[in-house]
């Protein structure tokens, strides 16, 4: 398809969508209109990209049907691309496309995780704007399901390296991950687990009220879950202050 013939599809999408002529699945031809879509990603301007992963956005927020379309294109892997490497407005409404996909089913979580996307999730919860970093913080409560040293080091690394307005889906993700620590790990002194917890105690001596409040209501979920802790951290001199 020529880049003339793209564009006059993009115009025709868009002037059936705005007149309410119809809805946005039959706006964009269906499944494949999809095809077409993902296979536009790689060959369009920066503007048209941005307009492309703005519709898969739509479609996927309204029709479950389109979620398994964009997965048997092969949409995934342009879309962790473009989290990587797009625009800032591609990169927000991609990793909004990529967090509807993996609430959909398991086989498409799957096919998310098997691209590698947590490293990707993890590096645009720091880089991405707010849009993009909220659906970050969603996706990778869904993706992570191990408390592995590395991913507990990374989501510290950039949980202190931000400032206080951006700490928030840090603070989430982290509180995720900990739901899945080992009771050993979670009170073993020098554990990842347990320096991680630390983290999340001390900012509660934050200067910054939303950040504070973000950490008590994730230390209260974690301790709910993990009511075999409380005793062994209750004289912790660390997390006295909880």
């Amino acid at each position: 398809m020529t880049s003339s013939n793209v564009q006059q599809y993009l115009i025709t999408s868009a002037i059936s969508l705005c007149c309410g002529v119809v809805d946005i699945w039959e706006a964009i031809r269906k499944r494949g209109g999809i095809q077409l879509l993902i296979s536009f990603l790689g060959l369009l301007s920066e503007e048209h990209q941005e307009y492309v992963v703005w519709l898969l956005a739509l479609v996927t927020e309204q029709i479950d049907d389109s979620k398994w379309a964009i997965t048997v294109a092969g949409g995934i892997p342009p879309l962790v691309h473009l989290l990587e490497n797009g625009s800032d407005k591609a990169r927000d409404d991609a990793s909004y496309v990529l967090w509807n996909l993996r609430y959909h089913c398991e086989n498409i979580y799957a096919c998310v995780e098997s691209v590698e996307a947590i490293p990707v999730f993890l590096w645009f919860l720091k880089t991405g704007g707010t849009k993009g970093q909220e659906a970050s913080g969603k996706a990778l409560r869904k993706l992570i399901r191990k408390a592995d040293a590395a991913t507990i080091n990374q989501l510290l690394a950039l949980l202190w390296g931000d400032t206080p307005k951006s700490k928030a889906h840090k603070i989430e993700v982290l509180g995720h991950v900990f739901t899945m620590a080992s009771h050993y790990d979670l009170v073993q002194k020098g554990s990842d687990a347990y320096k991680g917890l630390r983290s999340l105690v001390q900012i509660l001596n934050s200067s910054n009220e939303e950040t504070q409040e973000h950490a008590a209501s994730v230390l209260a979920d974690l301790f709910s879950i993990h009511q075999d802790i409380c005793d062994n951290l209750a004289t912790d001199e660390v997390v006295h202050p909880c």
